[in-house]
């Protein structure tokens, strides 16, 4: 949730309650990180898959419809579409899931380094 949060430019709190109403509507699904007890991971489930396929195109629309409203000339939305295009190919490509990025605690204490330091 803090790397959404962070691409996002939102709180952790607003994501995470976000991801829950999600989760709750069966759009996405919450697992734990195998690698830290703290984190988690959110994914978009089979039904969030179809509701954006569904959604992509009526907002496809709406967009193309609100650009018409503008006196442009062609070369001028050319050059608008050129820089939009890199948000639709990150769309059509499937999102990595991350990877963990904390680095697992050793199983044991002896793993530990001693300290000279009291206990």
């Amino acid at each position: 949730m803090t790397e959404l949060a962070t691409q996002l430019g939102f709180s952790r709190s607003r994501v995470s309650r976000a991801v829950a109403r999600q989760e709750f509507r069966g759009v996405l699904a919450r697992s734990a990180c195998p690698r830290d007890a703290r984190a988690a991971h959110a994914a978009v489930t089979d039904q969030g898959t179809v509701l954006l396929g569904r959604l992509s195109g009526i907002y496809e629309v709406t967009v193309r419809d609100s650009l018409t409203r503008f006196h442009v000339r062609a070369e001028q939305l050319e050059v608008l579409v050129q820089h939009l295009q890199p948000l639709v190919d990150h769309v059509d490509r499937p999102l990595a899931l991350s990877a963990c990025t904390r680095r697992q605690r050793p199983a044991t204490f002896d793993a530990l380094p001693h300290s000279t330091g009291h206990r």
